[in-house]
């Protein structure tokens, strides 16, 4: 486990934040996946992917909702829209046309664990408090 891994892993223990941990493969960098239920999504998970340069991480979270492709025009509006009021995120849409978010972050390892709880939790707001634009895109 990587410095950083094991920094925010200590700090999510000393919290008693569930998550799951998943070791680095030639396809990916290693991984934190952290749920929690929001007040408006159901279930919400967060992905940590810590780089192997031991400095940085890429936070992601999939599958928020799928878009139909009847709905991909005002998808991208809406997400553009968000983009523009959200500094500490990127909304986009995958190549499944999920709504996926994402966003990196330079950590020092003397904050790491406070750096990415507040990540985690500022993340997670953000895209509660998104989600029924977004499902009021789908829907309506």
């Amino acid at each position: 486990m990587s410095v950083l891994a094991d920094l925010f892993k200590a700090r999510l223990d000393e919290k008693q934040i569930r998550y799951d941990y998943f070791e680095a493969t030639s396809e990916r960098n290693e991984a934190m996946k952290i749920t929690f239920g929001g007040k408006n999504a159901e279930k919400l998970s967060l992905f940590f992917f810590f780089d192997k340069n031991g400095y940085s991480v890429n936070v992601k979270s999939f599958e928020i909702a799928r878009v139909p492709e009847a709905k991909l025009m005002e998808a991208y509006v809406l997400l553009n829209e968000l983009n523009a009021e959200y500094r500490w995120v990127k909304f986009f849409l995958s190549e499944e046309n999920e709504v996926t978010v994402s966003g990196d972050a330079v950590l020092d390892q003397s904050s790491v664990g406070t750096e990415c709880e507040e990540i985690l939790f500022r993340y997670l707001n953000i895209i509660d408090e998104c989600y029924p634009k977004i499902m009021k895109v789908i829907w309506a």
